[in-house]
């Protein structure tokens, strides 16, 4: 009503109303406080004390969302990642810490809670619904049940139940897992999904219980399929799953309404957040791929809200929504000038203002989280085979989020089989790093590109157990000794010395450096590897989900091979001669 004057003004603005579908040009947005107040012609708003910001015609969007996203797989603490994201319009983000649930589980959780307070964005949390992924096939550093699932949905940062990867115990009728989602709705809070490549019966059986979203689909069919059940697709391109424009121009073809389609990343290397951006590079290939801008601006901003049954606080530029607000000047590039967030300008002509900012300090016993069982050896790496000159394996080889099984016949060579660069075939082994008394497991995998030399982790979905592969055993366990010095992170090892490291040391997934760091530190590594491998590919991205037991087809975790379809371990050993 202008009886109190408005803190902020943007003025002559064409403002992106993702409510109807309109771009609204020569329009005002008075902000007081961290509120919008007034959308339409505020001159009446303006008073001695008002900041007015003439943005001569250009765009007005709400601030950008990410309705899933592991910030864990940046390598970046969500104080670094906040602080990269809103120079791309990122305002709010909705998080599933599962990764570092599954080695710190509760305590982990809340670490990332209390980072999050010192960036400019706002981190909603979907508390990790599946610590661990699967059970009896794995180990990880925590396991949270039912009881910790109920008591961490109370958190006030917490606005959803993550992705329920257990599908399997989904479809049928698991207790437990049940009882997760049952919880959940109870509280009146939403479950989140995961699966991918079932048949139609699996899958309508998965969302009958209550759960309403799901970020699996690699193809356009089994995208419809979802959008069928009424369910929020959510549509992704990770760093490592890149399913957006393949799925955009099938739906599209199909004549969708687009209003239940939400663009995600889910996994987003520092790499890419540094070169190509984040949710505004979503929007940029779901508007090249036919998508309609302001249909894929919904789909990062009002579509996310209402999913969450956050509509009333954001999502859309209009009283008494956040004042979360992203000003760029080209509906199709998305070149972001302005951004605000709670009313307060943060970036102003694509760069952050000088706000005050105090980094964050890590505790101890999440800085010591690489522990190797006492009892392992080189020779412990090592494949024997009694009694056979032959053998038919197991071989994995992954394929983005899949693990393909493959039938390979290699020699075994006094008692022992051994890598065959020419056959492309590594030996590897997942080792449990927690100090739970897991163990670990060897077996061989197809398309590292490895010459010679080695490679090690401690970034592996879900468990994060200490991942090693490589054609030589000395270079292999010189690897796991310098992951274990570093206290986690990655590795490349050759002829007997350390190439590379990446020190990960919170948690063993994320480093306290800003994303400029962490991109160059991994160029570096990429650049080790390039000495020892043949091929143009990121060898630790084919690590990532080779010991994640719920996305088929073969894996490998510190208990030994795992039939994801049938849930349980096998045989390495095919047959031998």
């Amino acid at each position: 009503m202008g009886r109190l004057k408005a803190d902020i003004v943007i003025k002559n603005c064409s403002l992106i109303d993702v409510n109807t579908g309109e771009i609204r040009e020569k329009t005002d947005i008075a902000i007081k406080g961290d509120r919008i107040a007034y959308v339409g012609d505020a001159s009446h708003t303006i008073g001695d004390g008002t900041r007015v910001i003439d943005v001569d015609g250009a765009y007005a969007a709400p601030g950008f969302m990410d309705a899933h996203i592991h910030v864990e797989s940046s390598h970046l603490t969500p104080y670094s990642f906040g602080w990269t994201v809103i120079k791309f319009g990122t305002t709010t983000v909705f998080i599933d810490p599962h990764e570092i649930a599954n080695v710190l589980g509760d305590k982990g959780i809340k670490l990332m809670i209390r980072d999050s307070y010192r960036t400019p964005i706002k981190i909603l949390i979907t508390y990790p619904s599946c610590v661990p992924a699967a059970r009896d096939i794995d180990t990880s550093g925590a396991i949270l049940g039912v009881k910790d699932i109920a008591h961490g949905l109370k958190y006030r940062e917490v606005i959803a139940l993550g992705e329920m990867m257990n599908f399997p115990g989904v479809i049928s009728g698991d207790i437990d897992v049940i009882e997760r989602i049952k919880n959940t709705l109870k509280m009146g809070y939403i479950a989140e999904g995961h699966i991918v490549g079932v048949d139609e019966k699996k899958l309508t059986s998965y969302f009958v219980s209550g759960i309403t979203s799901d970020h699996e689909s690699v193809t356009g069919k089994e995208a419809l399929s979802k959008l069928r059940l009424g369910i929020h697709l959510y549509v992704r391109e990770s760093s490592f799953s890149k399913n957006l424009k393949t799925i955009i121009r099938y739906l599209l073809s199909k004549r969708v309404d687009t209003r239940h389609i939400i663009l995600v990343s889910d996994d987003v290397s520092a790499e890419d957040l540094l070169h190509r951006g984040h949710v505004d590079h979503l929007i940029r290939l779901a508007i090249d791929s036919g998508m309609d801008p302001v249909a894929a601006i919904q789909a990062v901003t009002l579509n996310v809200a209402e999913h969450y049954k956050l509509s009333i606080e954001l999502g859309s530029i209009a009283p008494p929504r956040f004042g979360d607000i992203v000003i760029f000047e080209d509906l199709e590039k998305i070149n972001v000038k302005h951004v605000l967030c709670d009313g307060r300008i943060i970036v102003y002509n694509g760069s952050i203002i000088d706000v005050p900012r105090r980094r964050p300090r890590y505790p101890s016993w999440a800085l010591k989280t690489v522990k190797i069982p006492s009892e392992l050896s080189s020779d412990g790496l090592k494949f024997t085979v009694d009694g056979a000159s032959k053998v038919i394996l197991h071989v994995m080889k992954p394929e983005g989020l899949f693990t393909r099984d493959i039938s390979v016949e290699l020699e075994v060579i006094k008692g022992e089989v051994h890598a065959d660069p020419d056959k492309d075939i590594a030996k590897i082994s997942v080792i449990e790093r927690h100090g739970k008394g897991g163990g670990w497991s060897n077996g061989f995998i197809m398309g590292l590109g490895l010459e010679f030399g080695a490679l090690a982790s401690t970034v592996a979905h879900d468990s994060h157990n200490l991942i090693v592969a490589g054609v030589s055993i000395d270079d292999m366990w010189l690897a796991i000794k310098e992951i274990t010095r570093i206290q986690g992170g990655f590795t490349v090892v050759g002829n007997g010395r350390v190439l590379a490291s990446l020190k990960l040391n919170i948690a063993g997934l994320m480093s306290p450096l800003p994303c400029e760091k962490v991109a160059k530190k991994l160029g570096i590594l990429m650049d080790a590897y390039r000495k020892i491998g043949r091929h143009e590919i990121n060898p630790f991205l084919k690590l990532l989900f080779v010991s994640l037991p719920v996305i088929p087809e073969l894996k490998l975790t510190n208990k030994g091979y795992v039939d994801v379809l049938k849930g349980e371990l096998i045989d390495p050993i095919i047959s031998k001669e």
